[in-house]
């Protein structure tokens, strides 16, 4: 039978600088979640109210799949190439469901997350160099989501980006300060609405968009290119969708979760998650397929093919589709900002206290990787532009997690009764492949003019 006690993470921080879901002992809510997995796992509780106690990891790692790098890159994709990179979006969310899956399944079979284990397995050079890498990527990343969030706020209210970048800044403080207090349920309870404000936001701007049911089936099955550009958006869309900084996060909010007390208990906790991460890519993938469907019938069909700029499409969406359609794009792109950036930030102690076995105040930890995104905005370079070059960026690191994370996934001395089956192995070098191929592909036609 399960210990339903909370175990503690490997150097557990203090409160204040907690990063993950690894309290020694449950808060109130927290406890009434575990006893619910309980009844599951002992299939008293069976269909979807057995499986609600184990939904949520997958959802905040899925926030970091719709965040405003994502807005960026699909909006350009679909404004300049109509449906035509559809399958790349298609395909990356597949790439995403099946490299999420095992980052849960690290963590629910190891007790240790990606970090930790680099650091365990791996030389000390190559540790600190992965380290190195991912704080760059966690840079990367706080650019995007902070950029966004500001031009939500900037959109709906016209707050300025450098005053409304200090106010979104505020607010992920505050989400931060929640989870700390409030414990894991609470963060996902936060997290799931800031994903379902922006599903309804781009339901409503599908339903008066009136897109193409041919072109959008054609864009999702024919795999095609259109020049460098296209191949520049297609790793940008790739970077936006496979987010490094969540391959390491995953596993580290499975670990300890639920302590368990055999392999058959923890093959039914990977049963139960593994619909958690199913659940939340669909919804992440709907949303991404439906940003790139929106700028093709918006705009690509009116020959209004350069509306790159996230500024600029919420005026085009304002003129071509009216006030409700501009309102929701502006509501669900401050959604996408405010809850990744927090997320963000939970993944950057992730990878500093795994990697390096150091930890600072998550408090601390914001405010420094928000400091270049500051001065980015107020240098006054174009937003949209550092969406796209942010996600660019996010793209080249996805090796660097991706390889190890298949390399202990497939160990079973390590996994036990968890390791990869053959096939997934195969499938997760094939993806792995295609994006070392596309990034090299990218720099060919990048410096050959």
């Amino acid at each position: 039978m399960a210990n339903w006690r909370r175990a503690p993470t490997t150097q557990a921080p203090r409160d204040s600088e907690r990063p993950v879901l690894g309290a020694e002992d449950a808060l109130p809510g927290e406890a009434r979640v575990l006893r619910a997995a309980e009844r599951s796992l002992n299939r008293q509780s069976r269909g979807f109210r057995g499986l609600l106690p184990f939904l949520g990891p997958a959802f905040v790692a899925a926030v970091a799949y719709v965040d405003p790098g994502n807005f960026a890159t699909n909006i350009a994709a679909g404004s300049h190439f109509g449906y035509m990179l559809l399958w790349v979006v298609l395909v990356s969310n597949l790439m995403a469901m099946l490299i999420q899956t095992m980052s849960a399944k690290l963590g629910i079979a190891t007790g240790k997350n990606l970090p930790e284990l680099c650091r365990e397995r791996f030389s000390k050079p190559v540790s600190l160099g992965l380290w190195v890498q991912a704080e760059l990527v966690a840079i990367a990343t706080d650019l995007a989501e902070v950029i966004g969030a500001a031009l939500g706020l900037y959109l709906l209210f016209g707050i300025p980006l450098f005053p409304a970048s200090l106010i979104a800044a505020a607010v992920s403080f505050g989400i931060l300060i929640m989870q700390t207090r409030g414990g894991f349920r609470h963060l996902e309870a936060v997290i799931v609405g800031f994903v379902g404000i922006i599903l309804i936001g781009f339901t409503v701007q599908m339903f008066l968009a009136a897109p193409s049911a041919s072109g959008i089936a054609k864009g999702l099955v024919t795999v095609r290119f259109d020049g460098t550009q296209s191949v520049l958006l297609a790793v940008g869309i790739l970077g936006a969708t496979v987010m490094p900084h969540v391959i390491y996060l995953h596993s580290a909010l499975t670990q300890n979760r639920i302590t368990t007390a055999d392999a058959d208990e923890r093959m039914r906790i990977f049963r139960f998650e593994r619909t958690d991460v199913f659940i939340a890519m669909v919804i992440a993938g709907a949303i991404n397929i439906s940003m790139v469907i929106i700028a093709a019938a918006a705009f690509h069909s009116r020959g209004m093919t350069n509306m790159g700029d996230i500024d600029q499409a919420h005026r085009g969406l304002e003129e071509v589709l009216g006030a409700p359609a501009s309102m929701a794009f502006g509501i669900a792109l401050l959604a996408s900002g405010l809850s990744a950036t927090s997320v963000g930030t939970l993944a950057g102690q992730v990878v500093m206290q795994g990697f390096i076995r150091r930890s600072i105040p998550v408090y601390l930890r914001r405010a420094v990787t928000l400091a270049p995104a500051l001065a980015i905005v107020a240098m006054g370079v174009n937003a949209t532009d550092a969406l796209v070059m942010s996600q660019v960026a996010l793209s080249f690191g996805i090796p660097f997690a991706l390889i190890p994370l298949l390399m202990f996934c497939a160990d079973r001395k390590l996994m036990g009764n968890l390791v990869n089956r053959r096939i997934t192995t195969v499938l997760a070098v094939v993806v792995v492949a295609l994006i070392i191929l596309l990034n090299g592909f990218l720099l060919q036609q990048t410096f050959a003019g």
